[in-house]
């Protein structure tokens, strides 16, 4: 009977042995087929981007002529200058605005180099010597110069100076005319 009461005792030990490895493996199999879900949501406000030069005003010195420039974005171009002796200059104020909702940086500025053409018999001469003496200056109304990598953070404005001026330090006068053009400016900006 002993026999009989211990086989039974190892008999149940081993169902219960089963049962529990059963039991086991199927918690083990939900817990690695169970699906994980991750809910959530996320908004995207509308952007604006707008970067450009406004309220472009001119002052004259001396016997100075200009032509307006045209102002398109971030560009100055179609204008001319023509100064006649020592000290004319004309200089063009304006502010340069990002009136949108992302801040900016100076990616390039690319500034005209100075064609001068002169008339009358002397055009070659007086041309070298305008565009020897010709002072073309493009800088933040504050005196900083304007450099690749400028911030121009939203919502902002900063004004700027353009001066096309012909040197007051010297003594040599053009006998005509002399137009002074290529004086292009144009700025390009990408998101900071």
């Amino acid at each position: 009977m002993k026999t009989e009461a211990k086989e039974k005792e190892v008999k149940t030990i081993a169902i219960i042995a089963i049962v529990v490895a059963v039991v086991g493996i199927s918690i083990a199999y939900a817990a690695m087929t169970t699906t994980l879900k991750i809910t959530g949501r996320a908004n995207m406000n509308s952007a604006n981007w707008n970067i450009e030069f406004q309220s472009l005003t001119a002052e004259k010195t001396g016997d100075a002529v200009y032509t307006a420039p045209t102002l398109a974005a971030t560009s100055l171009s179609n204008y001319s200058v023509t100064l006649t002796k020592p000290g004319d200059s004309v200089t063009f104020k304006f502010k340069l605005a990002n009136t949108g909702n992302i801040d900016a940086k100076l990616k390039t500025i690319t500034k005209g180099k100075p064609v001068c053409i002169g008339t009358g018999e002397s055009a070659d001469d007086d041309e070298n010597l305008v565009c020897q003496n010709i002072i073309f200056d493009f800088k933040y109304q504050d005196g900083k110069p304007i450099v690749e990598n400028d911030s121009l953070n939203q919502q902002t404005t900063k004004d700027v100076i353009l001066t096309i001026e012909y040197n007051n330090n010297t003594n040599n006068l053009p006998k005509g005319h002399v137009t002074v053009n290529g004086l292009d400016v144009v700025m390009l900006y990408e998101q900071a």
